[in-house]
């Protein structure tokens, strides 16, 4: 045979495979509404995602928008693949306009995957994407300043109380909601608790019970598994300033003895007690922490407190006491104060005014922020927050603490 008719034939051949591998039918990959269900990684698997050349890949060629993602190193079966774009997709919730994926179901290893998006409008993704990307960084602040994983996830899960509300409407689902509209439903929660937690190296998976229609987080420290929930932590109607604790790194059994209700998850294997008894069991806000310092307002006291790590003793700062009344002389159970660390003083309210503290309790001052003579009759401070130069603080009538307006100062 000559040359120029083996050539011949070795291009009717190529383009013959050509047409064969044009003309299959994509198949459409797709995806549950939450991914990763019980599907818990090994630390190992985890804590180095962001050092793992597939996800930065994947949400390199998906911000691009790219229309075919060639993955052919990566020697993936489908299976494989989906928790791989699941897992970038939860990681991060900038690519909220990803959606679900195609492939050629001849192949037993992907070589090529074709995203599916619900917009291309680059004008639009940039912009939602910008914000939060913004949000993200702002409730990350501080990670490396921490020395422990435990430390890292309360203040995860105390930020994100703080920013979020729970969505009664029940129109918002993903960490992109949470972010832009600063509320969302448990899966939500949930989504923006990964994200974050992924951030900062941290494995992390999701937990759900069809009992109570929920899903929440699990949290791996030195091998040891925890219940995290988020959005049981965070009162509805929402409370300026209120973050409860009660379902902060749970045993498999504390989880239970909270709410026997959701006894149909799965539980997690080598969970662990270590933190069922912990201090933070006992505070309404965000906790702060300075040395082997840890402030918070205490739920039972209440006051503001300060706990050490070293002696594991409690002593009290400030006494706020049980401030709130009904207005018919009986009164609110609880502290209703928001928890603010702000220029080296802590900020706290009581029914009526923000005060201020210094680290030791003392040099305590009244704010600016108060509620005229005439208004504490009828009215009382339910709390703040305090975002940049802004504090939001939440007032109402002495005899429905759950019908709240806003005030910002």
């Amino acid at each position: 045979m000559s040359k120029k008719l083996a050539a011949l034939f070795l291009t009717l051949f190529l383009l013959a495979g050509f047409a064969v591998y044009a003309e299959e039918t994509l198949c459409i990959a797709v995806l549950p509404e939450t991914p990763l269900i019980n599907d818990l990684p090994s630390e190992n698997d985890q804590a180095t995602l962001y050092a793992e050349s597939i996800y930065d890949y994947l949400y390199t060629q998906l911000r691009s928008l790219a229309q075919e993602i060639n993955i052919s190193s990566y020697n993936l079966t489908l299976a494989e693949f989906k928790d791989a774009y699941s897992t970038t997709l939860c990681m991060h919730p900038d690519l909220f306009f990803c959606e679900n994926f195609a492939y050629f179901p001849s192949e037993t290893i992907l070589t090529s995957v074709f995203p599916r998006y619900s917009t291309t409008d680059k004008t639009e993704i940039e912009a939602k994407a910008a914000k939060i990307e913004a949000v993200m960084d702002e409730l990350s602040e501080g990670f490396d300043e921490l020395a422990f994983e435990s430390e890292i996830l309360l203040l995860i899960h105390d930020r994100l109380a703080l920013y979020a509300a729970y969505d009664t409407e029940l129109k918002n689902y993903g960490a992109d909601d949470l972010f832009l509209e600063g509320k969302a439903v448990c899966q939500g929660y949930a989504n923006a608790f990964y994200a974050l937690a992924s951030r900062a190296g941290i494995p992390v998976g999701f937990v759900s019970s069809e009992k109570i229609k929920h899903i929440w987080n699990a949290v791996c420290i030195n091998d040891k598994w925890y219940h995290v929930d988020v959005t049981w932590d965070d009162p509805v109607a929402d409370r300026f300033g209120k973050v409860r604790h009660d379902y902060l790194l749970k045993s498999n059994d504390a989880l239970l003895e909270l709410d026997p209700g959701r006894d149909d998850f799965t539980p997690l294997e080598n969970d662990s007690t270590e933190y069922d008894g912990a201090y933070w069991n006992d505070a309404c806000s965000q906790i702060y922490f300075n040395g082997f310092y840890r402030y918070y307002i205490s739920s039972s006291t209440p006051a503001v407190v300060r706990y050490s790590d070293v002696t594991y003793k409690t002593d009290t700062l400030v006494q706020i006491g049980y401030d709130w009344t009904n207005g018919s002389g009986r009164y609110w159970v609880g502290a209703f104060s928001g928890f603010s660390l702000r220029n080296g003083r802590f900020y706290y309210n009581d029914s009526t005014s923000l005060y201020s503290c210094d680290l030791n309790g003392e040099n305590i001052r009244k704010e600016a922020l108060s509620l005229t003579a005439q208004e504490a009759q009828s009215y009382s401070l339910y709390g703040f927050y305090s975002r940049g130069n802004t504090v939001y603080a939440a007032y109402g009538p002495k005899s429905n603490p759950t019908s709240l307006t806003e005030y910002a100062h």
